[in-house]
């Protein structure tokens, strides 16, 4: 079984519980169930994304609205900008923001060059 968050499930969490059972099979120790159940709390971090196979910090750059040396800028880790990216590879694509008494949607998104739709997007 695989999942991958998509770039607008930022901060999800979720509870999810999987359930496996063999009821044909009888060959199971006495007092041992057929059957197995394990729940686990998936936790998707904000401003973090996930990358898909071969794509370049342009190509998540234009997911995001923003460009390749904000991307760039804001990961340290990578060494050239223009290398391939891995699948799997964690990128922080933002900027983690606390509202502070005062702060309005307007002076919140002229803050980080963006739009009031984009915030609110990220943050459903």
């Amino acid at each position: 079984l695989v999942w991958r968050a998509g770039w607008e499930q930022g901060g999800l969490e979720q509870r999810v519980c999987f359930h496996a059972a063999d009821p044909l099979s009888g060959c199971e120790p006495p007092g041992q169930p057929a059957a197995a159940s394990v729940c686990v709390v998936l936790a998707v971090a904000r401003c973090v994304y996930a990358l898909q196979a071969e794509q370049s910090l342009q190509e998540v750059a234009a997911l995001f609205r923003t460009d390749w040396l904000n991307l760039y800028a804001l990961n340290p880790a990578l060494t050239t900008p223009d290398r391939l990216l891995t699948l799997g590879q964690l990128l922080n694509v933002g900027h983690l923001y606390t509202v502070a008494a005062g702060d309005t949607a307007a002076n919140i998104v002229k803050r980080f060059g963006t739009t009031v739709g984009m915030v609110l997007a990220l943050n459903a």
